[in-house]
């Protein structure tokens, strides 16, 4: 069995690789996982990668739509079945899976309230309905009688 070496030289970042921010959170979680069971097995003295603190990952900005590309999305949408999907997507921020998880008994047009609990995630090939991890209440959703004009 081959021994571990102490790193000669300076290597370089993942992001001076090109990893994306969550690609090396997860390199870091494997490596760390990896070296705690070498030092439950005595291969290894003590979990460096445990000592070490993560890597600061910087937050890329998110695209959103002007105003004017939103009306035209919502003009677009208007008659489409999803329209008012899109409306709530845009409106309050929703992710797909959220978006698409929206049910019908989770909208309370007497307390004017939409309770966002469900999200659909792909798995292997399949859609699945899960609960959203985080609890999302928006509190009052006015929707107007002319449902085919947003604006």
């Amino acid at each position: 069995m081959g021994r571990l070496r102490s790193a000669t030289g300076r290597t370089a970042s993942g992001f001076e690789r090109g990893y994306k921010g969550n690609s090396i959170r997860n390199m870091r979680a494997v490596l760390r996982k990896a070296l705690s069971q070498a030092e439950r097995e005595g291969l290894i003295v003590q979990n460096v990668a445990a000592l070490s603190l993560p890597p600061r990952i910087r937050q890329s900005e998110g695209r959103t739509l002007t105003i004017d590309q939103a009306h035209t999305l919502l003009d677009a949408v208007a008659e489409h079945r999803l329209g008012l999907v899109v409306l709530l997507s845009l409106v309050f921020g929703l992710r797909r899976g959220e978006a698409l998880g929206l049910m019908w008994d989770a909208f309370d047009p007497e307390a004017k309230t939409l309770r966002i609990t469900h999200a659909v995630k792909r798995l292997k090939n399949r859609d699945a309905n899960a609960e959203t991890r985080t609890k999302i209440v928006i509190s009052e959703v006015r929707l107007r009688s002319h449902a085919g004009h947003w604006r």
